[in-house]
């Protein structure tokens, strides 16, 4: 799986999660310029080869911002995010590593930043 298509994937999840849509106006793809609050966007942070012994994997850190009026609706998003992303790479077999999230207030909108990191490890195996 390409990181392409893994967060093509996560996007579409988080969009079509009626639990999701019900909390936020839109899910995008980066952040809008004009947009009606609540709403979320997903981002790449980076992205990082790692080669053990025999395999090589690719460590993916994404980070899922949220916007939002409340505070109890902010972490209520967050929670159904990080349970709707936690699903997908569940089904895909992939590593979910969860670093957390941080809320700050900034005027009137709390702003959040869900980050976690991805472990696609479907790569060949290094030859000798």
């Amino acid at each position: 799986m390409s990181i392409a298509d893994l967060y093509a994937l996560a996007l579409e999840r988080l969009r079509s999660d009626h639990n999701v849509r019900n909390l936020v106006s839109s899910v995008y793809e980066q952040a809008p310029t004009v947009a009606s609050v609540p709403y979320a966007n997903l981002h790449i942070r980076n992205s990082e080869d790692i080669t053990t012994f025999d395999r090589a994997a690719c460590k993916v850190h994404m980070t899922c911002y949220i916007f939002s009026y409340s505070i109890i609706e902010t972490i209520e998003i967050i929670k159904h995010a990080k349970n709707v992303l936690q699903r997908l790479l569940q089904e895909l077999e992939l590593t979910f590593i969860g670093r957390g999230y941080r809320v700050v207030q900034k005027g009137e909108t709390f702003q959040s930043a869900l980050s976690f990191e991805v472990l696609i490890d479907d790569s060949p195996k290094i030859r000798e």
